[in-house]
C-alpha cells in the first residue's frame, strides 16, 4: 500500500517513503535487492526503486 502511495501522490512521498525506508531497514535481507527493485517498479512505477533508496 505504501508504494502505491508513493506512485499515486507526490504530496505523500514524504511519510511514506520514510516508512518504507524504516520497514527494509529494520528487516535486512528479508526482501533481496532484486525483489525490491520489482516490486518497487510494479507499484510505484519506474522510479520507484530510486525513490525508495535514494534519501531525499
Amino acid at each position: 500500500m505504501k508504494l502505491h502511495a508513493v506512485g499515486d501522490n507526490e504530496a505523500r512521498h514524504g511519510k511514506d517513503l520514510l516508512d518504507i525506508r524504516e520497514l527494509l531497514s529494520e528487516n535486512p535481507g528479508v526482501i533481496s535487492d532484486e525483489r525490491q527493485r520489482q516490486l518497487c517498479e510494479k507499484f510505484a512505477g519506474p522510479d520507484g526503486y530510486d525513490l525508495v533508496k535514494t534519501p531525499r
